[in-house]
């Protein structure tokens, strides 16, 4: 079978976007062959990268996000990644530096901000969180609306025409990143799109592996279509991130430590 390199790069892309773990020392060994015919092509490095980041094998990740960074140093996606090893590494100190070097190289890259926040929450200081959370969730304009009912419990939130206007408008925005696809989400959630809404927060964890409130979005969906261990672990994941943080309501804590305690 004959490729060309664009759809090669796809080809491969999706194998580890999809979590195929049983292809990606193949995806690992066709973007080594790769990277021998264009040693300096960015899109090889990248994703290379993302094989062995999936692998496990962060050292290895790590070197070639380097590679790119020699080659651009202001390279967004590079140093977001940088930023997402030394977290799961436990290195924070490396992380806030990464991602504080790809929110200044991008200036609306909500993912990096919004990580800005988690781990500024998780070494306690809160109001830097909240603000980094705050400024992360309105990087879109297109979305920036539904900030404000993002913190109100579902069975609160009135559909006036002025909602369903802000709705219309993220229905129809341009989504990029993971603190997009969440927000996305949400809305959809609201209208009764609930699958759509599940899908697109598993987009938006994988786009970003430590955005807690699409954990926690996912969580409640499952838990109103009757999963209720898959609804535990989302839990368990938001409040592992977000261990400074609360349910949006009172109700929905209750909820969660019946769960624990069956």
């Amino acid at each position: 079978m004959l490729w060309n390199t664009q759809e090669l790069y796809l080809y491969l892309k999706q194998i580890i976007f999809k979590d195929k773990t049983h292809l990606l020392d193949k995806a690992r060994d066709l973007y080594e062959k790769l990277l021998k015919l264009e040693p300096n092509s960015v899109t090889i490095l990248l994703n290379l990268g993302g094989c062995y980041y999936k692998l496990g094998q962060f050292e290895q990740a790590i070197k070639y996000n380097q590679n790119i960074l020699s080659i651009d140093p202001k390279n967004y996606l590079a140093n977001f990644n940088q930023g997402i090893i030394y977290y799961q590494k436990g290195m924070t100190e490396n992380a806030i530096k990464y991602f504080q070097k790809s929110f200044q190289s991008k200036s609306k890259y909500g993912d990096a901000i919004y990580n800005l926040g988690i781990i500024h929450g998780q070494n306690g200081n809160l109001q830097e969180a909240e603000y980094f959370n705050k400024l992360a969730l309105q990087t879109n304009n297109d979305l920036a609306k539904v900030y404000q009912l993002l913190n109100i419990p579902e069975s609160d939130i009135k559909i006036t025409s002025e909602i369903k206007d802000i709705f219309e408008k993220v229905l129809n925005a341009k989504i990029e990143q993971g603190v997009d696809f969440y927000i996305l989400a949400f809305v959809q959630n609201l209208l009764g799109y609930k699958g759509q809404a599940l899908y697109n927060c598993e987009i938006a964890v994988k786009l970003n592996e430590i955005l807690a409130d699409a954990f926690q979005l996912k969580g409640q969906i499952l838990k109103q279509q009757g999963q209720q261990k898959e609804a535990i672990k989302c839990f368990d994941k938001f409040l592992e991130l977000k261990p400074y943080s609360t349910f949006p309501n009172q109700k929905m804590r209750r909820v969660y430590h019946i769960f624990l305690n069956k």
